[in-house]
């Protein structure tokens, strides 16, 4: 049997290597994609649990479980525009508000479920960050949670509603050391339960465009970010 001559066998190791630099971004870009869909469809799970319980709790005349400044849900008035967002969450399954949430949806994309609420409260496995403070005077396209790669504060929440462009420098909000996505994407659900996966190529045209307006700050006086541990 004729061997292969050291061209050969580097005319093949040449081929594979071409192969694999081309199939790996594709490989790695379907991975992404399967791990934004995953987590667009917990945060979307998280949100219409809290319309439900707060349609539950609207017809027995309760208030309502959104996270505001003055939230009383927890039979405790608590201040959710400030700390960290494991509080709301947590508080908001300890206090049976909302049924059959799972501490998992909050997790993903590298970032492992708790499976005990101390774990969870202890910070390390929650990737939402969450706007606080406003009430259903909000739109339903009103952003409410956002993956924690993208650290966006309360003051461009502020400076948008006043009219000043998010331009293509807000791209430096993003954080690639953070899970899930590092500065590839984020994800973002809506109040109303609407998810939009933003590239950060396209960041500066669609993030909160439309949905943050003056008159959502002025019946929401005290929207503010609140990032996890």
């Amino acid at each position: 049997m004729k061997a292969f001559t050291l061209v050969e066998l580097l005319f093949v190791q040449a081929t594979i290597g071409l192969v694999a630099g081309l199939l790996f971004p594709v490989v790695g870009g379907v991975m992404i994609n399967a791990n934004a869909t995953k987590i667009s469809n917990n945060g979307r799970n998280i949100v219409y649990s809290i319309i439900v319980a707060n349609l539950e709790r609207e017809a027995i005349s309760l208030n309502d479980v959104w996270p505001r400044k003055d939230a009383d849900f927890t039979l405790k008035k608590t201040d959710y525009t400030k700390g960290v967002s494991e509080t709301y969450f947590a508080d908001l399954i300890s206090s049976e508000s909302v049924e059959n949430l799972p501490w998992s949806v909050f997790s993903g994309g590298g970032i492992e479920p708790a499976t005990r609420e101390k774990a969870f409260r202890a910070g390390g496995h929650n990737i939402w960050s969450y706007v606080g403070g406003f009430t259903y005077a909000a739109p339903d396209d009103m952003p409410f949670l956002f993956t924690q790669n993208f650290n966006i504060s309360t003051e461009n929440f502020r400076k948008h509603a006043d009219d000043e462009p998010m331009d293509a420098a807000i791209a430096k909000y993003f954080d690639p050391s953070k899970e899930p996505f590092g500065d590839t994407l984020m994800v973002v659900v809506q109040k109303g339960g609407g998810v939009m996966t933003i590239k950060k190529k396209n960041l500066a045209s669609v993030l909160f465009y439309g949905s943050v307006s003056g008159d959502t700050v002025s019946a929401n006086p005290d929207l503010a970010v609140v990032h996890p541990k």
